[in-house]
């Protein structure tokens, strides 16, 4: 009997026991089922860009072509070996008034311009669009974003700015050099000489043929005008000396007539 009780004791238990254990196992399913793998994170919203600054009262013309001159350095802004390649970054130069270094500035409804390369067609921007302080400015295709749209805003000792529009950050030339191919960044405003710029308007370069050919031309118009201008003199005059000599050579004749009668 002693046997039998033990038997039923184990049986007892393990017939307690085991819907605990199973109890126990499915918390523990469910908290896995429920956990499962995190959800990633949704990347938080780029700030919103301050206000706007007032816009410059400088006249841009729509046909002109202009140079973007950095007030520090005295440099022109150009891509990057003068590439005309997408994604290829802004930096200065020397001015030597090429086309690489010549922008058009096209209106923007609101009062936005695109800065955009004679040479390459394509749009000064800031690099991905993004809000980032120190995001490389360069070229890319003019898609009308508002990372290609720039405000042109007045700035210091008659100097202007060129602001984002996506950001309210301004092109700054990186750690305020002066050398050559140094870089331009995008950078909260702060006022300082490498974040400023001079619009200068360029006077288109005739092909030297073509140029050289209009001054020739007008000069040998001049030249020809002027050597005419002797020719008829002097015809004039050879004419007024003949018509001189022809009454001495009649009244000469009329004498000697004269005498033979």
């Amino acid at each position: 009997m002693r046997r039998n009780d033990r038997g039923l004791h184990r049986l007892w238990g393990v017939c307690t026991l085991g819907p605990l254990v199973l109890s126990v196992l499915g918390v523990l399913s469910l908290a896995c089922v429920e956990q499962g793998e995190p959800e990633p994170t949704k990347p938080a919203a780029p700030p919103a860009p301050p206000p706007e600054p007032p816009r410059s009262a400088l006249a841009i013309k729509p046909e002109a072509t202009y140079a973007l001159v950095a007030f520090a350095a005295n440099k022109c802004v150009q891509f990057q070996g003068q590439s005309t390649a997408d994604g290829t970054h802004a930096q200065i130069a020397t001015c030597v008034d090429t086309p690489a270094q010549q922008f058009k500035l096209q209106a923007v409804p609101g009062g936005y311009y695109n800065f955009v390369s004679v040479p390459s067609k394509l749009c000064l921007e800031v690099a991905g669009g993004v809000h980032d302080n120190g995001a490389s400015i360069q070229q890319g295709a003019c898609r009308g974003t508002p990372s290609q749209q720039w405000i042109i805003a007045d700035a210091p000792e008659g100097t202007v700015r060129f602001v984002a529009r996506h950001s309210g950050k301004v092109i700054d030339v990186q750690a305020a050099g002066t050398a050559d191919f140094t870089n331009l960044i995008h950078w909260p405003w702060g006022g300082d000489p490498n974040q400023r710029f001079k619009l200068k308007v360029v006077t288109a370069t005739a092909s030297s043929d073509g140029g050289m050919a209009g001054k020739d031309g007008g000069g040998a118009a001049g030249a020809g005008g002027k050597k005419d201008g002797k020719g008829d003199k002097a015809e004039k005059k050879g004419k007024h000396k003949k018509d001189a000599k022809e009454p001495k050579e009649r009244d000469a004749k009329s004498e000697d007539a004269k005498a033979a009668k």
